[in-house]
């Protein structure tokens, strides 16, 4: 995202953005019930199948192996013509027809369970989009839109460094900065807890910053060094000075098909920070690698 200070690899989720994702997976979801819909019409064959299976079960005495096709009687009363496998008995021909059966009844089931659940999903949509277009509940979209962000949490993503750079704020709290993209975002989103914080120079390449909370309140000296810590392991590092954004890392994702690096934060909040060169020097003097 293009910001005042520069090119930046955090994002903050605009009104324009949730509207156009919320559109994107309206679509996403319309042709996804058209495909079930296909589906489930192809599982109608199913009762055809039980038929020629009872017609099968009721004649078996009158079919021969070798046979192609006949021609019989359900229990019913109905003529109907079966085809069948020449090298299968008349008896394996039968229990195939009532596996064809089952298969294809267990398959409607699934897909009308799917065909469900991707309708409450459309509702879902169309209700936020009428809100959203209004100017109303945009983190109730986010937070939905968060459920369908399929690299949020990079599912199988196998990358874990062997270290971590760490720092020990002056309040004891443990400090992580991502060495490059890839670190970031094991960080950011594996390996922090979701009441970890989030630090990040808004507006400019850098690394994430974790502060480990193990549940407890931060102190205000802890973020700001941590922010210290964030506009220094980034490019505005020369001027000395920036806007760091602050979040819990609950409210951190990863969009899709977005790059190494690259998330999305929400419920921020926005501390400016200059670097005060004693507080640095002392931060980096505890600076250390934890093993994983």
């Amino acid at each position: 995202m293009e910001t005042e200070n520069g090119s930046g690899d955090v994002e903050k989720v605009s009104f324009e953005e949730v509207l156009s994702r919320l559109e994107r997976l309206y679509e996403e979801k319309q042709g996804k019930m058209r495909a079930l819909t296909k589906a489930l019409e192809r599982t109608r064959s199913a009762e055809e199948y039980l038929k020629k299976g009872q017609a099968l079960q009721a004649n078996l005495k009158t079919i021969r192996k070798g046979e192609t096709e006949v021609e019989l009687e359900t229990p019913e009363g109905e003529r109907i013509s079966v085809e069948l496998d020449p090298s299968k008995t008349p008896v394996e021909n039968m229990e195939r027809f009532f596996r064809l059966y089952k298969k294809m009844k267990s398959g409607e089931k699934r897909v009308k369970e799917q065909i469900e659940q991707t309708q409450q999903v459309i509702e879902q949509i169309v209700n936020l989009l009428e809100k959203v277009r209004r100017g109303e509940s945009l983190p109730e979209a986010e937070e939905f839109l968060l459920k369908f962000s399929k690299k949020k949490r990079l599912k199988g993503n196998r990358f874990m460094p062997k270290k971590l750079r760490r720092i020990i704020s002056s309040d004891g709290f443990e400090i992580f900065v991502g060495r490059n993209q890839r670190e970031n975002d094991y960080l950011s989103l594996k390996f922090a807890h979701k009441d970890d914080l989030f630090l990040h120079a808004g507006g400019y390449s850098g690394s994430h910053i974790i502060i480990r909370t193990n549940g407890k309140p931060v102190p205000e000296q802890t973020v700001n060094e941590a922010a210290t810590l964030a506009v220094y392991y980034s490019k505005a590092r020369k001027r000395n000075s920036a806007n760091v954004s602050l979040t819990r890392c609950a409210n951190v994702y990863k969009p899709k098909n977005a790059k190494p690096g690259l998330v999305h934060i929400r419920d921020f909040k926005t501390i400016n920070i200059s670097i005060k060169k004693d507080v640095l020097v002392k931060l980096l003097s505890q600076l250390s690698e934890a093993k994983q």
